[in-house]
């Protein structure tokens, strides 16, 4: 069953008291928009301490390609370090970067197409 909220505030505030929800989405004004957080974490073993920060949404197609560059790079780079069998992580990271490209270009096309509507 589906949450439903009266305004965009309310809906912000329900995310930010469940930050353990990994992410929430909304659709608004024709696009996928995803919220997020930072985690960051403060001293070491059973005294560390996690503190989650809210970023706010952005457009799902932006986040999923700079989330998705980041994942490509972390395969390259396990199969430079990594002393097994490193075709599989370069397979990977190639058959992720050509669905990353293709957002990539979609979103791209999609700014262009908003900027001269807007001209």
């Amino acid at each position: 069953e589906p949450e439903m909220f009266d305004s965009m505030t309310e809906f912000e505030e329900y995310l930010m008291e469940n930050s353990h929800l990994e992410f929430g989405y909304l659709w608004t004004g024709g696009k996928w928009m995803v919220s997020s957080w930072t985690t960051t974490v403060e001293g070491t073993g059973p005294y560390a301490e996690y503190k989650s920060t809210w970023n706010g949404f952005s457009w799902l197609v932006t986040s999923f390609v700079r989330s998705g560059r980041k994942t490509v790079q972390r395969f390259r780079n396990l199969a430079l370090e990594d002393n097994r069998d490193t075709a599989e992580y370069n397979e990977y990271a190639d058959e992720l970067e050509v669905v990353v490209e293709k957002w990539h270009r979609y979103g791209m096309g999609e700014i262009v197409a908003e900027h001269f509507e807007t001209a």
